[in-house]
């Protein structure tokens, strides 16, 4: 029996999101580090969260970036993809390069690939998820306020944007870390501190998270994840180079050329009416808090074959497993020990 295409999405989804949960850089080793008035780890954090919710606009820039992830992964199996979710499988296989770009009128992450490109792309009223290789676009109808949200509704399957990446994550984990300051670095040409979060749980395999913030405007500009043990990173998503100052407001439009398969949906507008769409029997579960928390999808079929043999896994940083409970078949992921995420399919409905 063939997976469908939402569960195919989901398993493989489910072993990056537990990853992010738990993103060449650092310029030359010859280079000096900068010298840096000195701050304590709980005044770097209180500037990424006012920076992050101040009511005035992020700066402007635009810039490079790469992602390298190393998960220990043997070959996935084809019938975990289901031929539906490449960025995920390229993310998790693959270093990647971006081009990124970001202002009050908009964001644009393009994802630039050996023959092709993919591409989120929103302003103030629309937003586009654009696949050159398959010529297909999805795109997203809103009004300015419900912006935010339908991008963060809606990103699954978009590039990752290493500063808002890192925001979340450091946002999300900082209540759950010791924090600790190392040196400083330069990163993509700026001068920059370097957070570490390092998990209070003993039982995560997150051994820390490093994030390179930038010393002039308090924007992450480089994310490191660490498994327990480890001297080099799991996971490494930042600029190469950046440039703050104004961006061209037709960067953020956006028209599919000719021919291309097109799929418009209206976001609602009012936050009820939101909430109440987002309500689905197939919606990921989450178990357990902070570094320990465990991702679960309900699957609408069996696993095939091929991708059955490749659960349960028990990598370095991440493991999943997949499990019959209540009547349906779950798959589970974490950045935690197998018999840790066993232990949480016995709390599903």
């Amino acid at each position: 029996m063939r997976i469908s295409p939402r569960a195919s999405a989901v398993v493989i989804a489910s072993i990056a999101v537990a990853v992010l949960i738990g993103g060449v850089v650092a310029g030359n080793a010859e280079t000096p580090p900068p010298t840096l008035p000195a701050l304590t780890a709980e005044q770097l954090l209180t500037k990424v969260i006012d920076v992050a919710g101040s009511a005035s606009a992020p700066p402007s820039f635009s810039g490079e970036a790469t992602s390298s992830v190393n998960l220990g992964l043997p070959q996935i199996p084809a019938g975990l993809g289901g031929g539906t979710t490449p960025a995920i499988m390229d993310l998790l296989t693959s270093d990647q390069t971006y081009r990124v770009w970001q202002s009050p009128d908009g964001v644009r992450v393009a994802n630039t690939l050996r023959v092709g490109e993919r591409d989120l792309v929103a302003n103030q009223t629309d937003a586009w998820l654009w696949d050159s290789t398959t010529q297909t676009a999805r795109h997203l109808t809103y009004d300015g306020a419900a912006m935010q949200a339908a991008l963060q509704a809606h990103r699954d399957g978009a590039p990752p944007d290493p500063a808002t990446l890192a925001t979340a994550i450091v946002r999300r984990l900082a209540p759950y870390a010791d924090l600790s300051v190392t040196s400083t670095q330069w990163v993509a040409g700026e001068p920059s501190y370097t957070l570490v979060l390092a998990p209070s749980s003993p039982t995560t395999s997150v051994g820390s998270i490093q994030v390179a913030l930038d010393a002039n405007n308090w924007m992450p500009l480089q994310l490191q994840v660490f498994a327990k043990g480890a001297d080099a990173p799991a996971i490494t998503v930042g600029f190469t180079s950046i440039s703050f100052g104004a961006v061209d407001p037709s960067t953020f439009d956006f028209a599919p050329p000719a021919g291309a398969t097109v799929t418009t949906t209206p976001l609602p507008s009012g936050r009820h009416d939101m909430e109440r769409s987002d309500v689905s029997d197939t919606q990921p579960r989450t178990i357990g808090t902070g570094f320990d928390t465990v991702i679960a999808y309900p699957l609408a079929e069996p696993l095939p074959e091929e991708a059955a043999a490749f659960l349960p896994y028990g990598g370095p940083l991440v493991s999943a497993i997949v499990v019959d409970h209540g009547g349906s078949t779950w798959v589970l992921a974490g950045a935690v020990p197998v018999d840790e995420l066993n232990a949480a399919a016995a709390r599903l409905p």
